[in-house]
């Protein structure tokens, strides 16, 4: 008897891939996208075909980025701190609204640095604002590539994900297959206790 996988997220529709368990046809599940929806399948091949990311590095251009990461760490490393999770909550934050304070804070204890206490040290205040800066800039660079880096690993990962169920889709509809009810016990597993936002599909 064959093991029923209930799919609780969006699908497509195979004509055939298991005519045993459904007469009109399988419904094979697409991995949602990014805003949750997953596309419908209506038949095209090419609705099968999902390739997100197409772009794909040689085996020396992953060399070549180890060796920038490595480089941006031996530069970057040493001028990191890492805070623990209660100096993360007593640090008194400098946010947007309070740079133009900082700023014209510096630039008057300049001015007045006989004022100040004599072990206040008004250059190392004027380095944390000019080092903050140049960090800043570079956060955000960084902060974007990350982004990419994020998308990237998804759609890979969502690309492979969508392959897998395809070809798992065409080796049912040409019968008996090494590996398939291996394939079957494993989709079982992946897909068993997810919350079903829509009524499940049974395959």
């Amino acid at each position: 008897m064959n093991e029923t996988l209930t799919i609780p997220f969006h699908a497509v529709r195979v004509r055939g891939a298991f005519p045993s368990d459904l007469d009109a046809g399988a419904l094979v599940p697409v991995p949602a996208t990014k805003a949750g929806h997953g596309s419908q399948f209506n038949g095209d091949k090419e609705d099968m075909n999902q390739n997100l990311a197409f772009q794909h590095l040689s085996a020396d251009q992953w060399v070549a980025v180890d060796q920038a990461i490595a480089a941006l760490q031996d530069a970057l490393v040493p001028a990191l701190v890492s805070l623990t999770e209660r100096q993360r909550r007593r640090a008194v934050k400098m946010g947007d609204g309070s740079q133009a304070f900082c700023r014209i804070a510096c630039d008057v204890a300049r001015k007045n640095a006989g004022l100040l206490p004599r072990d206040f040290d008004l250059e190392e205040m004027a380095r944390d604002l000019a080092s903050h800066d140049a960090l800043a800039e570079r956060f955000v660079v960084l902060s974007n590539l990350m982004e990419r880096v994020r998308d990237t690993d998804l759609a890979l990962g969502s690309d492979a994900m969508a392959a897998s169920l395809e070809a798992y889709a065409h080796l049912k509809v040409a019968g008996k297959a090494e590996g398939v009810d291996g394939l079957r016990k494993l989709l079982s597993r992946r897909f068993r206790g997810q919350r079903r936002t829509e009524e499940p599909a049974k395959v």
